[in-house]
Formats: structure tokens, C-alpha cells, sequence
């Protein structure tokens, strides 16, 4: 999600500034620069930006999310991701049957996966997320975490 917005805004140019389609190099000081993007991105509260560490522990929540699930960011991050969320079995078409672990394991993309707060929101009413992210690898091949994106979709 967070890569089709930068994609439909511009393209890169050199020092990290985004530039509009068909901008010259010279209108690159008068861009938005990618952190300031992003950040804008998750103050919006319109998705929010997670990572996994290799242990598949929560290494970073954007703190709108926190705010939406109705707890502090700190007490997520650390926690096994499939502690805190699990994969809706029972839904629509959208729904997967395999369990979160099993796919996490899988290290494979996930794509646009429900779940569901296993600790419910401040008043204990269930949220749901709308999950994507990428596994990381480095150079040499060892798996490092997953980066991705989520947005909330009890309401939809």
C-alpha cells in the first residue's frame, strides 16, 4: 500500500526528495522528503506501517495503530505477532485456513491476509485488520523479519 502511494506520487531523485512526473532534478529541493511521507502516512491514521523481527516478534507498530487497538505500542512490540493477531478460518473468500504461524513460517509475501486482535480493543470489542507485508532476507540469504503495512477494517 505504502509502496503504490509513493509510486503514484513521483519518482525518487537523488538525496531521497520524491519529485512529481516530469519535474526536473532542480524542483527535487522543494519535494516532500520520504520520512516525512511516511510519517504523514501513519499520523493519518489511514493504515500503518509493522515489522517482524526473525523471531517473528513485533519490531516496530506505527502508534496510530496502538492507539486503534487501545494499547501503547511499547507493551506490543516484543510480543509474538502470532500472539497478538490470528487469521480469520471462518470469513468470506477473503479468509485463509491456514493458521498465522504456518504462514509466517512459510516466509512467503503475504497479501491483503485478515486478522483479527486477539485482545480486542480498549472495550473489548474485536478489531480487524487488513494485513500485507514482505519477508526480508539479507545478502546472504538468512531471513531477517517481515515489513508491512495493515489497515483497520472492522468497520467495512
Amino acid at each position: 500500500m505504502v509502496k503504490s502511494v509513493l509510486k503514484s506520487l513521483g519518482s525518487r531523485s537523488r538525496g531521497g526528495f520524491l519529485r512529481p512526473r516530469g519535474a526536473g532534478l532542480d524542483d527535487a529541493g522543494a519535494g516532500v522528503n520520504r520520512l516525512t511521507l511516511l510519517d504523514d502516512f501513519e499520523e493519518s491514521a489511514l493504515g500503518w506501517l509493522w515489522a517482524l523481527d526473525a523471531e517473528g516478534r513485533l519490531a516496530y507498530l506505527s502508534h496510530s495503530a496502538g492507539e486503534c487497538l487501545g494499547r501503547a505500542v511499547a507493551d506490543l512490540v516484543g510480543q509474538p505477532f502470532v500472539a497478538l493477531f490470528e487469521v480469520d478460518c471462518e470469513g468470506d473468500e477473503g479468509g485463509s485456513r491456514r493458521p498465522l504461524s504456518f504462514q509466517l513460517g512459510a516466509r512467503a509475501r503475504l497479501a491483503d491476509l485478515t486478522v483479527r486482535f486477539t485482545g480486542g480493543d480498549a472495550a473489548g470489542a474485536p478489531v480487524w485488520w487488513l494485513v500485507s507485508a514482505t519477508p526480508k532476507f539479507d545478502a546472504d540469504g538468512a531471513f531477517l523479519g517481515y515489513r508491512g503495512c495493515a489497515r483497520d477494517i472492522t468497520v467495512e
